[in-house]
């Protein structure tokens, strides 16, 4: 069974004569008043990915016990960076070699703004959050930032990319161009 995170999860089980007791159980832990022919798992989370689930029904001639179905929860998208973050940038025009790249690279004299950074008197989609002095044009500016991705679940992980760029950009993390 496959479900977004946040949504519910409804499992059924048919089945005829009566009277019927139903009890459903997860990986092998009956749920606390699990007990009819529908039972839902009104918000699935991640940590519900791979549970089993199966129900017993039971009557005066009969112990029957369903087949497991496991769930697989997709995970929602994460923001990690709103448009309006904190950056860092360095708009001097000095080339910076390849060891700005690193994680560890001292940034701290570099002036900051919240994003969107640019040079742009053009309407955009999400205004600027800093506008950049557009007085000495230079070939090369520098922009850093950091986040906190919690890798706590990190299988299945996709990084998504969004820009608003006018010339052109490389992208890294953790010094790797993406």
């Amino acid at each position: 069974l496959v479900v977004d995170e946040g949504q519910p999860a409804s499992f059924v089980v048919l089945a005829e004569g009566s009277p019927i007791a139903y009890q459903w159980f997860r990986d092998g832990e009956p749920i606390p008043s699990a007990t009819n022919h529908v039972y839902t798992l009104e918000t699935a989370r991640v940590s519900d990915s791979d549970a089993a689930f199966f129900v017993v029904l039971s009557n005066a001639l009969n112990v029957v016990t369903s087949d497991p179905v496991r769930v697989d929860v997709t995970p929602l998208p994460r923001l990690l960076l709103p448009f309006d973050h904190l950056w860092r940038y360095n708009i001097t025009g000095v080339g910076l070699g390849t060891e700005w790249l690193q994680p560890d690279y001292d940034d701290s004299g570099w002036p900051q703004g919240p994003g969107p950074l640019g040079i742009e008197s053009a309407v955009l989609p999400v205004p600027l959050g800093t506008s950049l002095p557009s007085g000495n044009v230079v070939q090369t500016t520098y922009f850093r930032t950091s986040f906190f991705y919690d890798t706590a679940q990190p299988a299945g992980v996709q990084l998504y990319l969004t820009n608003m760029i006018d010339d052109g950009a490389v992208f890294y993390l953790n010094g790797i161009e993406i």
